[in-house]
């Protein structure tokens, strides 16, 4: 799975929510005991809804470019 998403006009509404309980509970006791998600730094309310979910900060990245 890349991407998770709910629609503007359908959010505030716990889809989210159930969305990612739904597929926590479809992977697990799959072969990856660790599940990893990536959260952009400025959207506060994915990670809130991670964070909710029991995932924890273990790092930051920086995404970078240099013109060639």
């Amino acid at each position: 799975m890349t991407n998770i998403a709910v629609d503007p006009a359908f959010r505030r509404r716990g889809i989210a929510a159930r969305l990612m309980d739904r597929l926590l509970d479809d992977v697990s006791g799959g072969p990856a005991p660790v599940k990893l998600i990536n959260v952009e730094a400025a959207d506060a309310a994915t990670a809130a809804l991670a964070e909710k979910a029991g995932f924890a900060v273990y790092a930051r990245q920086y995404e970078m470019e240099r013109e060639l």
